[in-house]
């Protein structure tokens, strides 16, 4: 199970010694953190490789993305 916020205590505790296992993901308020929420998920998954490639994909499209806001519109 996948928690991002809050939750009640008590089903998270029921959850987990019912077998369930729950990963917690943190808020994510830049691409650092994006990257280490798909890691965190891919390591409870057992799924690095995969994970490592999302993140490779998520990368390559950020860098051939066109630059937008105040630092586009600067002339050199």
């Amino acid at each position: 199970m996948l928690r991002y916020w809050g939750g009640e205590p008590r089903l998270l505790t029921a959850l987990e010694r019912r077998g369930v296992t729950v990963v917690g993901i943190e808020d994510a308020t830049d691409f650092d953190g994006v990257r280490a929420n798909v890691r965190r998920v891919a390591d409870a998954l057992g799924r690095q490789d995969a994970g490592r490639g999302l993140i490779a994909d998520m990368d390559e499209r950020l860098a051939s993305a066109p630059e937008q806001g105040p630092r586009a519109r600067r002339s050199t």
